[in-house]
């Protein structure tokens, strides 16, 4: 018996099948996503890291942006860039199909706990988790 490539893809778990096609589980928005939440929280935890994944889904959902097009935007995510572990991809998975969704109440926006930019005193400061603070409300140049 002959095995196809899509097919040892398959069994070895790195692609899932749909209805009609087989679909990557290791896509590009959630690479982006894995290395922003290791990035952003890799010390702090899965929470913490699901905090980070909350609020690139809310700013992507509300800009109409990919994932990958958010984070890799000029001076949005310092994280962004460095290679997540395995779990971390997972977890990434894990959280574009909704698990963590509506941990940050919202927020839109975050910065470590130590930093004061300008920016934030606009906002509401929703909470910290990790060693990130977590606001939303609109932010106005």
């Amino acid at each position: 018996m002959r095995v196809t490539a899509l097919a040892a893809a398959i069994i070895a778990g790195l692609m899932t099948v749909g209805s009609a096609t087989a679909t990557p589980l290791y896509d590009r928005d959630t690479r982006c996503l894995a290395s922003t939440m290791w990035g952003e929280a890799r010390g702090d935890g899965e929470v913490a890291m699901l905090a980070v994944a909350d609020v690139v889904l809310n700013r992507a959902e509300q800009s109409g942006k990919s994932v990958c097009a958010l984070v890799r935007a000029r001076s949005q995510f310092d994280g962004h860039g460095k290679k997540a572990p395995a779990h971390v991809v997972a977890l990434a998975r894990r959280a574009m199909a909704g698990d963590g969704r509506g941990i940050t109440s919202g927020s839109l926006y975050f910065t470590a706990a130590w930093d004061r930019p300008r920016w934030a005193r606009k906002l509401v400061r929703v909470g910290q988790l990790g060693g990130n603070v977590y606001f939303k409300g609109e932010w106005k140049p």
